[in-house]
């Protein structure tokens, strides 16, 4: 080749080297220029919406459990608390393999922790399935509320079981079993209404929580309850967790003070010795209820678990635990209305106090005989023998002279016939009969005969036991009748307030302090027992006509037919502070079944709040 033809070629290679390195150096710069414009149109012009997806993506926000609030009595007793609850937790995404094999992970797990802990078959398909089915950087309860043997186990064997812990939860426990359960009610498990309910009321429930079911732990569920605490996860892009921060701590519900107090409630319990039946004591200044007892009951800390079927059957047998006789139970109140028949027949000018009346073996009327429960009946009697006695001819009398719609007027300004207004969810309004009543509802006339068993506490009558205590109270602080609370600093309304003549209480009030001190009085036995007087009206409510039959024993018949025995009274006798009234159901007698319930009760009382008390009424405060 040439000399001049070897320049040439130089010269063309190097022509071709530098277009090539310029169209190079073009195309990277414009490349440059568009991943440039697309990281400023990230950063710049999509970043929020960039950053939203982001954070969806990779945090996450959960829930942590408030502790639920104290419940104390009047005097600051412990009344429910917390405990705590050792749960058996795997977090789903620690297992080996779930990321490969979600259900050979889960069935592994379940193989391995029962050879520790013994789960029934349905239970490890249904731990399995839970597993399965929740997120995988969630806390999954596996075992709740481990005993103390599981707990050690798992303990002793946590570091064979990938990703699991132990969880501890404070939940509620009630110090004093069932003694409490029908003021407070019990709590369990949140259910997809109380989910909707806390929404409606503008607070929210973590659904593996517990929330009141019943009584005064339902009504005051938010402010027992607390502010729940929030947990910030953040994921990586394999959903792994790669931080956990507390957001905010929860924060434990506020304390609840009730009026009750633990040690009569306690004491009142005791004394039912399981029996049916209702105590209610209230501070007769007040209104507020001291005491508020239904029985038979149940331990409602069984209610944090699941329970037996055998717990379940006892819940709805006959015994009825969750039925709150203080206020739904519906009773003829039989002979303790009598003091009450008293006052309404003084207000109307009906009688006078020391008016004597016959009062024999019966009381005839159109030709049929209304018996006396003493067979030769009690001669001639004044107002509060009458009471002492119970004759029940005389209150014949009185109430064939006041008539049935007088009777109802009367006795409704003491509540009677309506709710009292207790915070006890269905209370009953009992029955307060009037003629315009039978007319509407029966659509026969009232008879005359039918006033006579109203007027000895028979008949169509029926009434709740906070009904009866309540209108004692308002017998004893001169005509109010309050709303009865059971939560300090309930505001209490006033019902109703009439005008009752001091003289005609006072004249009533001398007929129910014969009953104890009386040679004949029905309840002279409490003076034995008394360590501090107590004045009231002993009661014994049938359950069944005896249509005319006047003879046969309780101990003779089937339980379920057998008489009620009732008290209502006040203690100290000459310092009236507290009404006590006591139901025993299908109990016998008054005298000897109730009345000795509600004299011990009251003796408690005076031993804790009257510093000096006699059983012939002296005291001092």
């Amino acid at each position: 080749m040439k000399k001049g033809q070897q320049i040439r070629s130089r010269q063309l290679e190097r022509k071709t080297i530098n277009s090539r390195a310029k169209m190079s150096a073009a195309i990277m710069l414009f490349c440059f220029l568009g991943l440039g414009y697309k990281v400023y149109d990230l950063q710049v012009n999509d970043h929020k919406a960039q950053y939203a997806i982001a954070k969806n993506n990779t945090i996450k926000e959960i829930s942590t459990s408030p502790e639920r609030g104290d419940i104390v009595d009047r005097n600051g007793v412990l009344v429910a608390g917390t405990r705590p609850m050792y749960d058996l937790v795997v977090i789903p995404e620690r297992l080996a393999s779930y990321r490969n094999n979600r259900e050979k992970a889960a069935f592994d797990y379940i193989e391995m922790l029962t050879k520790f802990i013994p789960i029934p078959e349905e239970n490890q398909t249904k731990i399995r399935n839970k597993i399965l089915r929740s997120r995988s950087y969630e806390k999954v309860i596996v075992l709740r509320d481990l005993n103390q043997s599981n707990l050690s186990v798992a303990l002793e064997n946590i570091g064979y079981l990938e990703g699991t812990s132990i969880q501890v939860k404070k939940v509620r426990q009630y110090h004093y079993a069932g003694a409490f359960l029908s003021p407070l009610g019990y709590v369990s498990r949140v259910d997809p209404k109380d989910m909707e309910k806390a929404k409606r009321e503008g607070y929210h429930l973590i659904a593996s929580d517990y929330v009141g079911k019943m009584g005064l732990e339902k009504l005051y569920n938010q402010q027992l309850y607390g502010v729940i605490g929030k947990e910030t996860v953040a994921l990586d892009a394999k959903g792994r967790v790669v931080e956990r921060k507390i957001a905010s701590r929860p924060v434990k519900g506020k304390t609840l003070q009730l009026t009750l107090d633990a040690d009569l409630q306690m004491e009142a319990h005791k004394l039912m010795g399981g029996k049916k039946g209702a105590v209610i004591i209230q501070d007769i200044e007040t209104g507020e209820v001291l005491t508020a007892l239904s029985m038979p009951d149940v331990d409602p800390n069984q209610f944090i678990n699941s329970m037996t079927q055998q717990e379940v059957n006892d819940l709805y047998s006959t015994k009825r635990p969750l039925f709150n006789r203080v206020a739904l139970g519906q009773y003829p109140p039989a002979s303790v209305i009598k003091p009450l028949m008293s006052l309404i027949a003084l207000e109307g000018n009906f009688i006078e106090a020391e008016s004597v009346r016959w009062s024999g073996p019966y009381f005839e009327l159109g030709g049929h005989r209304f018996r006396d429960w003493k067979r030769q009946g009690h001669g001639y009697v004044n107002m509060a023998e009458a009471i002492a006695v119970s004759s029940d001819v005389y209150f014949y009398r009185l109430a064939h002279a006041m008539g049935i719609d007088y009777i109802h007027d009367a006795l409704a300004e003491f509540g009677f016939g309506k709710p009292t207004g207790i915070h006890i969810e269905g209370e009953g309004e009992g029955l307060l009969p009037s003629s315009e009543w039978k007319r509407r509802v029966k659509k026969e006339p009232w008879y005359g005969g039918e006033t006579l068993t109203v007027g000895i506490g028979q008949g169509f009558f029926m009434l709740t036991p906070i009904q009866v205590n309540n209108a004692m109270v308002a017998l004893l602080n001169g005509g109010k009748l309050y709303q009865p609370v059971m939560v300090k600093g309930e505001s209490r309304a006033l019902l109703n307030e009439f005008y009752v003549n001091p003289k005609h209480v006072e004249a009533v009030k001398k007929g129910m302090e014969d009953v104890v001190f009386s040679k004949k009085g029905t309840g002279r036995s409490l003076r034995n027992i008394a360590s501090v007087a107590m004045a009231g009206k002993t009661g014994t409510s049938q359950v069944f006509s005896t249509l005319g039959k006047i003879d046969y024993e309780n101990d003779e018949i089937a339980e379920h037919l057998r008489d009620h025995a009732v008290w209502t009274g006040y203690a100290p006798m000459n310092d009236p502070q507290i009404a006590i009234t006591v139901f025993v159901e299908n109990g016998g007698s008054g005298s000897s079944v109730a009345a000795p319930i509600a004299q011990k009760l009251a003796n408690i009382y005076a031993k804790k709040y009257v510093h000096h008390q006699g059983h012939d009424g002296t005291v001092a405060k």
